[in-house]
């Protein structure tokens, strides 16, 4: 009886890693667009209010939760880190058009290091023309969760590492 009871439990632990196994296919997840980055003083620290346009290129809606992010900006030079946060959670529907996502990034406290920093992000967003190789990074570490039937399959510890490669706007439009 006891050896029965084994080979059920077994059995039953192997269809459960079966039905429920499926692995998250983050592949299927793209930045497409960068809408605006824009910097804000709190006081005594700086925080930066970046809006993401993510698309999910698969078939089933995507989730992303308690990701922490970090997102840094490179040229010729060196990476320059602008921020990080943590997505607490956000749901990304399959589709082409993608879904703007806004991180309120903590860039630094209101010291002498953290303008150096970004005084080197201005100046590598404002003259574009003089480094062609600017990209923008994400990248983070958390749980992706992909819809099923019957609900929502996670899986922690998924590595988010995401480039792209802006266009920054070259003519300011005045209203």
């Amino acid at each position: 009886m006891k050896l029965r009871t084994i080979h059920l439990v077994a059995a039953g632990l192997l269809a459960a890693v079966t039905a429920f196994g499926q692995s998250i296919d983050v592949t299927k997840l793209d930045m497409r667009s960068v809408q605006s980055i824009r910097l804000i003083d709190k006081g005594k620290e700086y925080f930066s209010e970046t809006v993401v346009v993510f698309v999910n290129g698969g078939t089933n809606d995507m989730r992303i939760r308690n990701m922490a992010v970090k997102v840094s900006l490179k040229g010729e030079g060196p990476e320059i880190p602008l921020g990080e946060t943590t997505v607490e959670e956000e749901t990304l529907p399959p589709g082409a058009e993608g879904k703007m996502v806004r991180l309120m990034l903590y860039v630094g406290p209101k010291d002498e290091g953290t303008f150096s920093r970004l005084t080197k992000i201005f100046n590598l967003m404002g003259n574009p023309a003089t480094d062609p190789e600017l990209r923008m990074f994400i990248r983070g570490e958390g749980e992706a969760g992909q819809k099923g039937g019957r609900g929502w399959f996670y899986q922690k510890g998924i590595g988010l590492d995401l480039e792209f490669k802006p266009e920054v706007q070259r003519v300011v439009l005045f209203k």
